[in-house]
């Protein structure tokens, strides 16, 4: 399930939401105003043996 940051753009309060579905649900802020979703970059885990190495040696052949 994704997680939603959202941000109110009056006061500056920052929520986070666990929502299911394909349209977030957009939550209304303590002070009134509708708040404004915010775009984050997600989390990367490079996982395995060599694989910068492997990939680095398919270029040098490649531009050489």
């Amino acid at each position: 399930m994704p997680i939603y940051e959202f941000k109110c753009p009056t006061c500056g309060k920052v929520e986070e939401r666990m929502q299911s579905g394909y349209e977030p649900v957009v939550p209304r802020c303590e002070c009134g105003p509708w708040m404004i979703l915010q775009v984050t970059p997600s989390a990367i885990v490079f996982k395995g043996k060599g694989w910068a190495k492997r990939d680095r040696a398919k270029v040098d052949k490649q531009g050489a």
